[in-house]
């Protein structure tokens, strides 16, 4: 099997991620020290505009809406950030507010997000 390409060499130390099944050792010096074997979450922000996606990280008493784990599409709403809340299309095909710190952005290969936009 191949190994993984990163999405960025420039990420942030907190945004790398070691596949689980690597050998490798995770690498958090400089980025120009990134291994191809790293992938990396950046902040949503960080790309030109277009969908957006997270991470489902909590789902406290909304067991029901929202799977733990799960990549869920995140729509804008410029309101519902200043507090502190995200819009997101839950497991009921509905888009709704939850907290932001729910969720982990994340951003994916274009590939990626073109088959998630199909899915919905």
């Amino acid at each position: 099997m191949a190994k993984p390409k990163s999405l960025s060499t420039g990420c942030p130390k907190i945004g790398r991620l070691r596949p689980a099944n690597s050998s490798a050792s995770y690498q958090a010096n400089s980025a120009s020290k990134v291994r191809d074997d790293v992938f990396c979450i950046r902040r949503y922000e960080s790309r030109e505009p277009g969908p957006k996606f997270a991470v489902g990280i909590s789902n406290e008493d909304y067991e029901t809406s929202l799977e733990l784990h799960k990549i869920y599409r995140v729509l804008p709403d410029a309101d519902a950030a200043v507090d502190g809340d995200i819009r997101v299309i839950d497991e009921s095909g509905e888009d709704y507010l939850y907290p932001a710190d729910w969720f982990v952005f994340i951003e994916l290969p274009r590939s990626l997000e073109r088959s998630l936009l199909r899915a919905a």
